[in-house]
């Protein structure tokens, strides 16, 4: 998930976050799991995540990009 320009910073994606949450819990899910972008690791740990280990994302594009598997237990 990104927030990009003029509506980063205005809780955009901690509401988001939160929804997607709640809508994991609501259908059974014990817990989240994703792989974050270098730039989001600080936001997903200030919302709970932890870091599992570093590794790449395949983008839609074929190309790959570092990330970080997160976790989170709802």
């Amino acid at each position: 998930m990104y927030v990009r320009g003029r509506a980063a910073r205005l809780g955009l994606g901690t509401t988001l976050l939160r929804l997607a949450e709640e809508h994991a819990r609501a259908h059974g899910a014990t817990s989240i799991q994703i792989q974050a972008s270098l730039a989001g690791v600080e936001f997903y740990k200030a919302n709970g995540f932890e870091a599992l280990r570093s590794g790449e994302a395949v983008l839609m594009s074929g190309k790959s990009m570092p990330c970080v598997l997160m976790r989170k237990q709802l």
